[in-house]
């Protein structure tokens, strides 16, 4: 919940908006990141966290992360930032 909502927060959209099922790259990349750090601060299992975000399959799950994983291979700088931001400020919350 933290995660989502710390996302949702940098994003500006509502926590409803990344568990939603719209394919809207305004809510797809937030729901990445989100999916993402799930994985990575997290010792949520892929299913428990498909079900926090509105029920997805645990493949969707792999997917979310292979997305962000590849991008940062490719050095894509604003994702990679986002997510150090948002990884800094929730071990902080903490």
């Amino acid at each position: 919940e933290a995660i989502q909502k710390a996302v949702s927060d940098y994003y500006n959209i509502s926590v409803d908006d990344i568990k939603s099922k719209s394919r809207k790259k305004t809510f797809t990349i937030p729901r990445h990141i989100a999916i993402y750090l799930c994985l990575k601060l997290t010792e949520m299992a892929q299913e428990e966290i498909g079900q926090e975000f509105g029920g997805r399959d645990h493949s969707t799950i792999i997917a979310s992360r292979d997305f962000i994983v590849t991008k940062l291979k490719l050095g894509d700088l604003a994702i990679s930032d986002i997510i150090k931001s948002l990884t800094k400020q929730l071990k902080a919350d903490n």
